[in-house]
Order: structure tokens, then C-alpha cells, then sequence
């Protein structure tokens, strides 16, 4: 298992001596240093993976997914989302009588929505056991937890999302970042890096490893354009010119 402590020695010869700075006067260097080398690494995962994302909705094509099955009950319409949910890629009934079911997102506003949400009798047919291809309308309410609306309520039925999560954040030395492939070690620790050498004032060198990381972030995207995972393009050699 890959932990924050590959990516605390990968960053180490990045920043050299000038960790140290990051230390306010008063403080113990042996317990905060870690603490603060680590918040500098939740920020950059949360970079590559802000990235990463990005790339998937502009090439068509997902990373960070994970499925969630959904029981609803009698009259259910309304579900809570997992913690870690970003966005709903696909719904799906996975029992049989419901198989054939289309699900649609939309907003809340849109008349679809409303119109199955709150009549029977209105624009969008009622799916049933007969009628399954009826489609459903589905909107999704960014909250904490974020929650999926549904126009229909189904008793009974099993439902499968497919949906891209957030990353936790890294607390800890021990922390898995099993998440992110190991590729992107390179990008994470460049962009961290930058951070911290232009958090104490080192701006010549923090130029350097921003570049770097804008070059991982090119070569991520020209990469995804091709149809290949941007991993391929984010070995460090790559940029050792840059």
C-alpha cells in the first residue's frame, strides 16, 4: 500500500533545507514539520485530482468512480449520497422488472421534474411494470450529505449509481494514497513544492517546480486528447529540462 510517506520522501529533495522556514519561531519542528509538509500535500492531491477531473468531462472519460446501490422503499423518491460524492455519472435499475427504465437528469426546475414529482396525471408517463421504459427524471441537491431527487418513487427497487468521488484529505504519514496512481506522485510533489518554496519567499526556485507542474498538467491533457491515460505522460524524466 502506497502511503503519504512515499510522497513525504518524494517531495524531500524537492525543498532541501528550506523546509525548515515553514515553521514559525516557538513551534516544535519535529511535530509540526510533518503536520505542514502534509497539509502542503492535501492541497496538491487535491490539485492533480481537480485536474485529473477536468480532463474527463473535456475527453469523455472518468476518473475517481465508484457505484452505489440504492434501495428505495415505498413511496421513496428522495436518497442520500455518499460523503465523498462529486458528481452522478449514470443511474440504473438493476432488477428486472425495472431493467428497461431510462433515467434522465435534469433540474429541479425543469418541467419534467415537476410534472412527475408532483402529478400523476402529468407530461411524463409513470413508469410500471408494464411501462418500463417510461423515462425518470432525476436532479441531484448539493448539500452535506448531497442528495438524488427522483420524479417517481419505485417500492422495491435496486438502483446502481455510478458517480466520481472527492479524495480524502491526507492528515496523516500513514495515510493510503492508493487513490492516486503512482505516476502522479511526480505532479503532486512538483505542485506542493511550489508551494512551499514560495511560502518562504524562495520565488527562483518555486518558479522551477510551477513549471514543472504546468508541464504535467500539459502533457496530462495532450495525453487524454490521444485517448491515453494521462499517466503515461507524467513520468519525471519528462520534465527534468523544464
Amino acid at each position: 500500500m502506497a502511503t503519504v510517506q512515499d510522497l513525504l520522501d518524494a517531495l524531500e529533495p524537492k525543498i532541501l533545507g528550506y523546509q525548515d522556514a515553514i515553521v514559525p519561531a516557538g513551534l516544535d519542528p519535529v511535530t509540526e514539520l510533518p503536520k505542514r509538509k502534509i497539509s502542503y500535500l492535501n492541497e496538491a492531491q487535491h490539485e492533480v485530482w481537480k485536474t485529473l477531473v477536468g480532463i474527463g468531462r473535456e475527453f469523455d472519460s472518468h476518473w475517481f468512480t465508484k457505484e452505489q446501490p440504492i434501495t428505495a422503499g415505498a413511496g421513496e423518491k428522495d436518497f442520500s449520497l455518499p460523503a465523498d460524492f462529486h458528481q452522478i455519472l449514470m443511474l440504473e435499475a438493476t432488477d428486472a422488472t425495472w431493467r428497461e427504465t431510462r433515467f434522465e437528469k435534469r433540474g429541479f426546475h425543469n418541467p419534467q421534474f415537476l410534472s412527475g414529482r408532483y402529478s400523476a396525471a402529468g407530461d411524463l408517463p409513470v413508469p410500471t411494470a408494464g411501462n418500463p421504459n417510461a423515462p425518470v427524471v432525476y436532479a441531484v441537491g448539493r448539500a452535506n450529505p448531497a442528495k438524488l431527487y427522483l420524479s417517481h418513487s419505485f417500492p422495491g427497487v435496486q438502483l446502481q449509481g455510478l458517480y466520481v468521488y472527492t479524495l480524502a484529505n491526507l492528515t496523516a504519514a500513514s495515510d493510503s494514497i492508493d487513490d492516486l496512481l503512482p505516476p502522479y506522485a511526480a505532479p503532486l510533489t512538483n505542485y506542493a513544492a511550489e508551494q512551499i518554496l514560495r511560502s518562504v519567499h524562495e520565488v527562483s526556485l518555486s518558479e522551477g517546480w510551477g513549471k514543472r507542474w504546468g508541464g504535467n498538467v500539459t502533457a496530462m491533457r495532450e495525453a487524454a486528447s490521444r485517448g491515453l491515460p494521462p499517466s503515461d505522460a507524467v513520468a519525471e524524466r519528462d520534465y527534468a529540462g523544464a
